[in-house]
């Protein structure tokens, strides 16, 4: 093989490899976003219609810059959410998830003590971390 195809060859890996990591570092702070159970909320009454998943379905991926505004997805799954954030994801350019619900950052410090106590962002990041360094 010459250096030239290596070098190739190579490259290709590294992109599939950072393509499949962020991947899989966006489907989990998507897939670990609490949604609201009304069942375990105290002193408050759900408006009528209450469905939760609008925290996990607000995760948006973007290239270049993050993007700053709300959508109106509700996805208590998450999986159309991951499908769409996976999809977006590139090699080569820098690629940040945002969410702009207006309580994210509570959620992310310990608002849902049940399903995300000492939250889920941050503890995604780091367990990838220790994976990717030497």
């Amino acid at each position: 093989m010459s250096l030239e195809k290596l070098t190739v060859k190579t490259k290709q890996q590294l992109d599939f490899a950072i393509v499949k990591i962020t991947g899989q570092i966006f489907a989990g702070v998507i897939s670990k976003t609490p949604v609201g159970d009304p069942t375990y909320w105290y002193n408050y009454v759900p408006p009528p219609g209450y469905v939760g998943g609008r925290a996990k379905g607000n995760w948006q991926a973007s290239k270049g810059t993050p993007i700053r505004s709300e959508i109106e997805r509700i996805d208590g799954e998450g999986s159309s959410t991951i499908a769409e954030a996976t999809l977006k994801i590139e090699s080569g350019v820098v690629m940040y998830l945002s969410n702009n619900v207006p309580y994210i950052r509570e959620l992310e410090y310990g608002y849902s003590k049940r399903q995300a106590p000492t939250g889920w962002v941050r503890a995604t990041i780091q367990q990838y971390a220790r994976k990717v360094s030497p």
